[in-house]
This record gives C-alpha cells, sequence and structure tokens, in this order.
C-alpha cells in the first residue's frame, strides 16, 4: 500500500506518494551522473598529426636550408608528394567530438615545403581548413560473377554437394 504523505505549503496542498519519491529520486540519481560525469557538456579533444612549432618553421630559410636542415628543424613529413616537384608536408589536426555525434574538425595546419633539384628549400607555404575540400566518395558496388544465394540456398547447397559425392563413391 502507498504511503500518503500530506504537506501544507500555505494555501496549497500537496500529496507525495512513494511512487512520486520513488521518481524523484530516479531524476535525482541521472541528473547528478550526468553532471559529475560531464558527458553531456564538454567535448573529448584528439590531436593529431605534427603540431610544429611556429619558431622552428621560422628558422627555415628559402634558398638557404637544405633538406637536413628541415628535417633536423621539423622532424620527418607527414607526407611527401609523389609527382611534379619534391615537396614535403606537415599536417596537424585538432577534432571534438560530443557525446555520440560526428568529429568536427575545429582546426588543420598544413605546411608545404618545395625543395629544388639540388635540395635547398625553393618555397613555404601554409594551409588552413579554408583550403579544405569537401570529398564525397562515390557509393557503387563493384559486379561480381556468380549468382546471389540466400542463406537457406547455401545451407541445402552444401548438403547436396556432400551426397553428391557419396553416390560416386558407391558408384565406383
Amino acid at each position: 500500500m502507498d504511503e500518503i504523505v500530506n504537506l501544507d505549503c500555505g494555501s496549497k496542498q500537496m500529496i507525495i506518494t512513494s511512487r512520486t519519491k520513488r521518481a524523484v529520486g530516479i531524476l535525482l540519481f541521472t541528473s547528478f551522473i550526468f553532471v559529475t560525469t560531464n558527458c553531456t557538456v564538454s567535448p573529448r579533444i584528439s590531436s593529431r598529426g605534427n603540431s610544429l612549432d611556429p619558431n622552428r618553421v621560422e628558422q627555415i630559410k628559402v634558398g638557404v636550408s637544405n633538406r637536413e636542415q628541415v628535417v633536423e628543424l621539423l622532424g620527418s613529413p607527414s607526407s611527401r608528394a609523389l609527382f611534379g616537384k619534391e615537396s614535403w608536408y606537415y599536417v596537424a589536426e585538432r577534432q571534438e567530438v560530443l557525446a555520440f555525434f560526428a568529429p568536427e574538425v575545429k582546426d588543420r595546419n598544413v605546411i608545404m615545403i618545395q625543395f629544388d633539384n639540388t635540395g635547398t628549400v625553393e618555397a613555404i607555404d601554409k594551409f588552413g581548413l579554408e583550403k579544405a575540400a569537401n570529398i564525397v566518395p562515390v557509393n557503387r558496388k563493384t559486379p561480381t560473377v556468380g549468382k546471389e544465394m540466400t542463406v537457406i540456398d547455401q545451407i541445402v547447397g552444401n548438403f547436396n554437394r556432400f551426397r553428391n559425392k557419396n553416390t560416386e563413391k558407391d558408384k565406383k
């Protein structure tokens, strides 16, 4: 039997049952968990790539610095160009993820260093998110040879395959 508590709040009267107490308790508990774990407010931040010190990048001089000096100052590049002029790319990215949503890129820095034929720095370029391109993948399927079978067809087909082997052994 529910216990009824009668509260006199001025001119209004409130009746609190054990169910109401239970619901309020559950609500307070879940609110406490969300507030203490902070999962609804603060995003997770992840950094990827080569976050370079701007002072070190400034030490590289066009027409003076060579490959070895660049590696000594900045480390190995994230990527190298395969075609055209020899170019090294240093890429750094910062993403934020809020709860279960897709990650959102907040900051991206790309430093491209081009070298001439002698290995001397020819140009230094810096790019950010303003140069980023949104690439949409093609949603096609590669056609395959054969027939499509359901799970039941596959199971029944296996039984027939074994039965045919047994009948061939009996004929010999």
